[in-house]
């Protein structure tokens, strides 16, 4: 397989940064208005940025050159590709899921979410996952919505499955990392200063990184965690390819 490319969103810098596994980098782009959700395609070939503040979704090919793919949203977020190439986004402000066909067609998805800051993450049967404050929202390819997880309180943020199908799910209140179904605690640091919000799996070699605040945590399969890349303001989503 291919090496992995780590994407990072630096939302108070307005930039996106492309990392390599041995930690070297270069600059996407600069200039977005709070930039959120980042997804690639299947071929790795297009990079969707939920630009927030701006109220669109941005798409920039392999040579940085950046179009607009979707306006006059309410604080997309979180975005999602299904394995048809449609592209979901969740809203901040709106508690809605929309979703765009490869043209930019949208319609709405989802709807009645209290999400606040927003994450999303497809399992192998086509389920798409939500992050809703304090839950974790399971919702069919026929839109059928049920509550999958509830934390009690704690405040969910990123969501990310592995290539067996287990779900990661970041816990900002607690400080740690959850994974299921194993229902066991993945990774865990001083609450205080580990707040994991984007989550993203490599499939080369199946680590983990974890976006929060100033830093991103690269985790191996045992847990284990160092700090893979630092220097952000604010890192709160990431992507990664393969």
């Amino acid at each position: 397989m291919n090496a992995p490319s780590i994407y990072v969103g630096d939302t108070s810098k307005g930039t996106i940064t492309k990392f390599h596994e041995d930690g070297c980098s270069t600059v996407v782009t600069t200039g977005l208005n709070g930039p959120s959700g980042i997804i690639l395609d299947g071929l790795g070939n297009l990079l969707y940025v939920a630009n927030s503040g701006g109220g669109t979704i941005e798409k920039f090919d392999l040579s940085g050159n950046r179009s607009t793919f979707a306006s006059s949203l309410n604080k997309p977020m979180g975005l999602a590709l299904d394995r048809s190439g449609n592209l979901y986004a969740a809203s901040g402000g709106g508690g809605t899921i929309e979703k765009f066909d490869s043209s930019g067609h949208k319609s709405t998805f989802a709807s009645g979410l209290g999400i606040t800051n927003p994450y999303l993450a497809f399992d192998g049967g086509g389920n798409l996952y939500a992050s809703n404050t304090h839950t974790v929202e399971k919702i069919a390819p026929n839109g059928t919505r049920t509550t999958f997880l509830n934390f009690f309180g704690d405040s969910v943020y990123g969501l990310a499955f592995d290539c067996c199908g287990r779900l990661y799910v970041g816990l900002q209140n607690a400080g740690a990392i959850y994974g299921l179904p194993r229902n066991g605690l993945f990774a865990s640091d001083n609450a205080s200063t580990f707040t994991p919000a984007g989550l993203a799996f490599d499939r080369s070699n199946g680590h983990l990184y974890a976006a929060f605040g100033q830093s991103v945590r690269k985790y191996h399969l045992d847990g284990c965690g160092t700090v893979f890349a630092s220097g952000f303001t604010s890192a709160q989503y990431i992507a990664a390819f393969p």
